[in-house]
C-alpha cells in the first residue's frame, strides 16, 4: 500500500476530527455523534500509522485491539492513555443505537476530543518519518 494511502486515513481522520469540534460548539449538540466522531477519528488515526508501516489493516472499530497492534510495533504507543482509548471504543457502536446507556455530557466528549488530538499529535510525525524512510 502506498503512502498516499497513509494520507487517505489522515484526511479521513482530521474530517472526523474536525466535525467533533464544529459539535462541541452549537447549542444542545448531539453528544453521543461526538463521542463517535473522535472515536473515529482515533481509529482512523492509528490505521494511517498502521498503514505507513507496511502492515494490513484488521476491519476492526476496537480501539484496545488496534492499540495493541500499534504497540508490537512500536513501543512509544505503550505510553498513551490505554484505558481512556479503550473506553472511546464504546462510541463506535454502542452509543449509536437506542439502549440502556445514557447520554454522555459535554464534559465527558470534549474530554474524548482532547484526547483525539493528543493522538493526532503523537501519531502524524510518525507518519510522516516513515513516509521519509
Amino acid at each position: 500500500m502506498s503512502m498516499n494511502y497513509a494520507l487517505e486515513w489522515i484526511k479521513k481522520a482530521n474530517a472526523d476530527l474536525d466535525t467533533a469540534k464544529t459539535l462541541t460548539e452549537i447549542d444542545n449538540p448531539h453528544t453521543e455523534i461526538i463521542g463517535f466522531h473522535c472515536q473515529q477519528a482515533v481509529e482512523k488515526y492509528m490505521k494511517a500509522y498502521l498503514v505507513s508501516i507496511k502492515m494490513k489493516i484488521p476491519k476492526i472499530h476496537d480501539l484496545d485491539s488496534l492499540l495493541q497492534i500499534c504497540i508490537q510495533n512500536n513501543s512509544d504507543f505503550a505510553n498513551l492513555n490505554r484505558e481512556k482509548i479503550s473506553s472511546l471504543t464504546d462510541y463506535a457502536v454502542d452509543f449509536r443505537y437506542p439502549d440502556d446507556y445514557s447520554e454522555p455530557t459535554l464534559v465527558e466528549v470534549k474530554e474524548y476530543y482532547k484526547l483525539a488530538l493528543k493522538i493526532k499529535e503523537f501519531i502524524l510525525p510518525k507518519v510522516k518519518y516513515n513516509m521519509e524512510e
